[in-house]
């Protein structure tokens, strides 16, 4: 499975966080899937309403994965820069 899913609900557009087993902590690859889905959503004029969502019982996203940040791998610990993808600033 993805870390990120997207479903087409009529005009709706659902992302979902697909980390439960990290309460959806978001690394880098997962922002750069993140940020693809949002930019799927711009491109697509039938849609209206984008949901962002979590997988799992406990936790919507609880925020940034840290556990690269653990190894002696520095590099590992940029997140979604480190793959290429810059922060997103305009409308969704």
């Amino acid at each position: 499975m993805s870390k990120v899913e997207t479903e087409r609900r009529g005009r709706s557009f659902v992302v979902t966080i697909n980390r439960p087993e990290v309460h959806n902590a978001v690394d880098g690859e997962t922002a750069g899937l993140l940020y693809e889905a949002v930019e799927a959503f711009r491109r697509d004029d039938y849609l209206d309403v984008l949901i962002l969502t979590g997988a799992g019982d406990v936790a919507f996203c609880s925020g940034a994965d840290l556990g690269p940040c653990r190894t002696s791998d520095p590099p590992r610990c940029r997140g979604a820069r480190a793959h290429g993808h810059q922060p997103y600033h305009g409308p969704v």
